[in-house]
């Protein structure tokens, strides 16, 4: 249950934080910066962040303690008019959305921010669903992002130790994916996790994440991070991931 005592500052704003970090370390193809107003940050895109969607350059994070019509007025004094998302961290979005409709703003998505309080490194005795492969090579970058139809994996990144990109390949085809981002105090940041429509109800992501959540740990990682579907939060919820906020996405007025 998501209430106040999970959504206190500056506990919240230290979490928002770190999955920031570990967010934009995931972005970086789309050079993303971070820049701190006050309680709220923005994230400005020199690239879009994604391939062949309907994106954003400019993203604010932020709490539901932040007032609807100050955050408005900070944003337009910041980007002006340019189309824009707002990312609100809450424990009543109903209330949430309804206050920010008033300015014109249509909710995108509906998510949760979830938090693994200890990752231990549990190495599955096998995995029937399918090998979990870890990319190694630039080849095995540029196939996943050709299957996965935008930019999932950074090929310059291949080796970098703060980010590690992961598949699982299933008759030639491209059956899951998923990311690991492990930059901030300890902490692992898992993102992009996709199973294929066809591939679903395989295990395929309990795979994934047990392949990840392994390699986190011996990496150094104490505790993970994610925002979940409500989809998938079943499944993180049975690995033991916790609730910390409901997460509500929200267009501008004038994004088309």
């Amino acid at each position: 249950m998501i209430g106040p005592e999970s959504m206190q500052t500056p506990s919240l704003t230290r979490i928002i934080d770190d999955f920031l970090a570990m967010w934009c370390n995931a972005r970086s193809h789309a050079q993303p910066s971070i820049h701190q107003i006050g309680a709220i940050r923005h994230v400005h895109f020199a690239k879009p962040p994604a391939t062949g969607k309907q994106t954003r350059f400019d993203e604010f994070f932020l709490s539901h303690f932040e007032r609807p019509d100050e955050v408005v007025a900070l944003v337009q004094r910041t980007i002006g008019t340019t189309p824009h998302w707002l990312t609100v961290f809450s424990s009543n979005p109903i209330v949430l959305k309804n206050t920010y409709a008033s300015f014109g703003y249509t909710s995108r998505a509906d998510e949760y921010l979830m938090q693994l309080p200890s990752l231990t490194p549990t190495e599955a005795s096998e995995q029937p669903a399918g090998p979990v492969q870890r990319i190694h090579s630039t080849q095995e970058a540029e196939w996943l992002n050709t299957q996965a139809g935008t930019t999932v994996a950074e090929p310059t990144r291949v080796n970098d130790p703060t980010i590690g990109y992961y598949y699982i390949k299933l008759d030639e085809q491209l059956a899951a994916y998923g990311l690991v981002s492990m930059v901030a105090n300890g902490l692992a940041g898992l993102d992009r996790i996709h199973t294929a429509p066809a591939y679903r109800r395989r295990g395929l992501a309990s795979a994934l994440l047990t392949a990840m959540h392994y390699d986190a740990a011996q990496q150094g990682s104490a505790t993970s991070i994610l925002i979940s579907t409500p989809e998938g939060r079943p499944l993180y919820q049975r690995f033991g991931y916790q609730d910390v906020s409901y997460v509500t996405v929200l267009e501008s007025p004038d994004f088309t």
